[in-house]
């Protein structure tokens, strides 16, 4: 093949004419191989380096999030708190307050029960609540939640020893 090239740069009339058109088109892909490719490594280079540092920044935001002190989402404080309002008992829930640590949550919460019950059966009511919480959510430690009675029903006319002193 190399000889045969020789051969033709010694005798050019041997050469076959090429029509002007082929050459052309010859001589843009060369200079779009030499323009593009020297550019192309450079782009590609560009394109991945993008798209590492993106990911580097949403894990990094991500991690620093996850050390800053904040509350979980609005919509799991709502799934935490209907589970709690479902807990047989509890007649209503108030101060829920949650803190996100990692990928766990940690919630505390006012429980308002029955006032007519005692102090041993409100204490079951919240241990029930707590274990609800922890077995339905993302929860890594639940306080037992802070029990209150209604004060309205400690001074409702039907009990006399509400202000009675000893």
């Amino acid at each position: 093949m190399l000889w045969s090239g020789f051969r033709k740069l010694e005798s050019p009339d041997t050469v076959p004419r090429v029509h002007i058109a082929a050459l052309w088109v010859a001589l843009g892909a060369h200079a779009a191989k030499e323009l593009l490719f020297r550019y192309m490594l450079a782009i590609a280079a560009l394109i991945v380096g993008f798209l590492v540092a993106k990911m580097g920044w949403s894990f990094g935001w991500q991690a620093l999030l996850d050390l800053m002190d904040r509350s979980a989402d609005a919509v799991e404080v709502e799934a935490i708190r209907k589970t709690l309002l479902d807990t047989p008992g509890v007649r209503s829930v108030h101060d829920l307050r949650t803190r996100k640590m990692g990928d766990l949550i940690v919630v505390d919460a006012h429980l308002e029960v029955d006032a007519d019950i005692s102090v041993e059966a409100g204490h079951h009511i919240a241990v029930a609540a707590r274990g609800r919480v922890l077995q339905r959510h993302r929860v890594s430690r639940s306080r037992t939640p802070h029990l209150q009675y209604p004060m309205a029903s400690f001074m409702s006319p039907r009990r006399k020893d509400w202000c009675r002193r000893s």
